[in-house]
């Protein structure tokens, strides 16, 4: 294993890597890589000690040492043979039809990890026994699923299961889940191809979902029965979502989502309680609810994080780039999708808070991949040293191919 950064506390040796800082960046940001030997890497979560938590699309979750080192098993993913039912279980897809989102997804650690030891996952799971019926009428061939877990000495213990049953197919699943100021969960769910589904309250599937804790529905969510707390209206935040992914959350607590559109119209969303997002009666027109920017031809947004600039950070990225948005696209190879060239890291700089939070302008490149096959840029987040970490996933390169990268300013 080669790890790479040199910050406080940590003498890395540093690897090259094909993947470049777009010119307008070069002489000021370099890339290396952080961590490799990671199979198909999705999301990352930092813990408070600066321990890295990594998404394994299909085999569980890896921790990185503070500082970097090699990727250790957190938890593990039981496989076709798990039991839904059986607590002790953390189920997971198998590997499929190549689809980025069946399996292992998002991360969020507990503001109050320090106490408790919660971390909550996102994952999918194939239903047992199959769905022999499932087709056009009935397209559910698996299920989405938020866990909670428990560190001990280490490792994920115990998990909780706090939402269960999310409709879900091979992709437009569960997705990323994402903390809000107020403790509570927001849980990204695609429309599992069932498009008539998202704007329907009493299914699950097309939402931005939010949740206690404790797996409970807020009562002050938008939709709340209270005769009926345990309805899938009663978790439901907002509707009319096709396929959102990734979450960013600004430090006043707007709630900025990326979804893929049909063959047209990738978004950048601003979600709000009780929003519809337009799918799918008004998907691809012009200003859609909630949308800050769309994409056509498309790109396959996957992730996006807002930079909070803080000096104190040994790599900080400095005033300039307070609140801009950095967006990974995750592009494809094949079909209808988005060419290989889109395979990148874009920058959007943001004006106003709130419901008047806009982008300002167009993205810039920030950074673009090499054109391997089935290498593909997918989850981001700033690290606690002011550093930006980036998965990338090889679908071809087969177990171990998988990395993390980190950008920071050059020396």
């Amino acid at each position: 294993m080669l790890v790479v950064l040199s910050i406080a506390g940590s003498s890395c040796k540093q690897e090259e890597t094909e993947w470049k800082v777009a010119a307008d960046f070069a002489s000021v940001f370099k890339i290396e890589v952080y961590a490799d030997g990671l199979t198909n890497p999705t999301f990352l979560k930092f813990l408070p000690d600066g321990r890295l938590l990594v998404s394994e699309l299909n085999d569980g979750i890896a921790v990185i040492p503070a500082g970097g080192g090699h990727p250790q098993r957190w938890a593990a993913a039981t496989g076709p043979e798990a039991d839904p039912l059986n607590p002790d279980d953390f189920p997971v897809s198998r590997p499929g039809n190549g689809s980025f989102q069946s399996g292992l997804m998002g991360l969020a650690v507990d503001p109050d990890f320090g106490s408790n030891a919660f971390v909550y996952a996102a994952h999918n799971y194939d239903r047992t026994p199959p769905c022999k019926a499932c087709g056009a009428v009935n397209p559910y061939t698996k299920w989405g699923r938020l866990t909670r877990f428990t560190e001990v000495d280490g490792v994920g213990t115990m998990p909780t299961v706090l939402l269960d049953r999310a409709p879900a197919a091979d992709a437009h699943q569960v997705q990323d889940v994402a903390l809000l100021p107020d403790g509570t969960l927001l849980l990204a769910v695609g429309d599992a191809w069932a498009r008539d589904d998202a704007p329907d309250l009493d299914r699950l599937n097309g939402k931005v979902l939010r949740i206690n804790r404790d797996g409970t529905a807020p009562e002050d969510n938008p939709f709340f029965d209270p005769r009926s707390p345990d309805a899938p209206r009663s978790y439901v935040y907002s509707t009319g979502h096709r396929n959102p992914v990734g979450f960013a959350v600004t430090p006043e607590g707007s709630v900025l989502v990326v979804e893929n559109g049909p063959i047209a119209d990738d978004e950048l969303n601003l979600v709000t309680p009780g929003g519809y997002s337009g799918w799918p009666s008004t998907w691809i027109a012009a200003g859609d609810p909630g949308e800050l920017y769309s994409w056509t031809p498309i790109v396959s947004p996957t992730a996006v994080v807002m930079y909070v600039s803080d000096p104190g950070r040994p790599a900080d990225f400095g005033s300039a780039f307070d609140r801009v948005l950095f967006v990974v696209t995750f592009g494809s190879e094949t079909g209808l999708q988005s060419s290989g060239d889109n395979k990148k890291l874009l920058l959007m700089n943001t004006r106003g808070t709130g419901e008047a939070l806009s982008v300002d302008g167009p993205p810039r490149h920030f950074l673009a991949g090499p054109p391997i096959a089935g290498e593909q840029p997918l989850g981001v987040v700033v690290g606690p040293d002011g550093a930006l970490y980036v998965t990338v996933i090889n679908f071809a390169g087969g177990p171990g191919t998988g990395r993390v990268h980190r950008i920071s300013p050059a020396d």
